[in-house]
């Protein structure tokens, strides 16, 4: 597997560029080819936890679990870590980040009728997000301030397919028209 730690200092090592919003959302889809590999290399505890935590029907079960495995098993992975790290430098690069992230996301929030934290994965698991909204979610989730076993938001999300879901909604929706209206709301 590729280093991943070594690609992101790479990347924020390279000059930069001015690259148009295509090339820069671009830069961002191919971080679903790293996910690949990754996905590739799970071993047998990462899905036998994927099979078991999806069967679960008991919401409370249900986050002990997920609570569990992300202490015992994915604090210590490297390679989590390492895509984490090169997913922060690719957004912080190529200047994807959304200043008003937090409008945006309470915009879906009532769009999808999301109150309870496991209302969530109705956003979550869509892969039809416009630009805006997968730009949104993907900011608000990597601005989370804190890292606890409970929560990794941007490792977990990683993890679990729902950074990959926001990308595939991102690379859906590249086109001229979608672009200019994201140019209108992001500086």
């Amino acid at each position: 597997m590729k280093d991943f730690h070594k690609i992101a200092n790479e990347i924020a090592k390279a000059p930069d560029e001015n690259l148009s919003w295509e090339d820069r959302l671009n830069e961002l889809i191919k971080f679903r080819s790293y996910l690949k590999e990754y996905y590739d290399s799970y071993n047998k505890t990462y899905t036998d936890f994927l099979e078991k935590i999806e069967n679960e029907n008991d919401l409370e079960e249900k986050y002990i679990l997920e609570y569990d495995f992300k202490k015992e098993v994915l604090s210590k992975d490297y390679n989590l870590d390492g895509l984490n790290y090169l997913l922060v430098n690719i957004i912080f690069k190529y200047k994807l980040f959304i200043e008003d992230y937090n409008e945006y996301v309470n915009l879906l929030k009532e769009k999808y009728d999301v109150e309870l934290k496991a209302d969530w994965e109705k956003i979550l698991s869509k892969k039809d997000l416009d630009l805006l909204e997968a730009l949104s979610l993907l900011s608000f989730i990597q601005r989370s301030d804190y890292w606890d076993y409970e929560h990794m938001p941007l490792s977990y999300a990683i993890f679990d397919g729902t950074i990959y879901n926001i990308l595939e909604s991102i690379e859906n929706h590249i086109g001229k028209e979608n672009i200019e209206f994201l140019e209108i709301f992001v500086k």
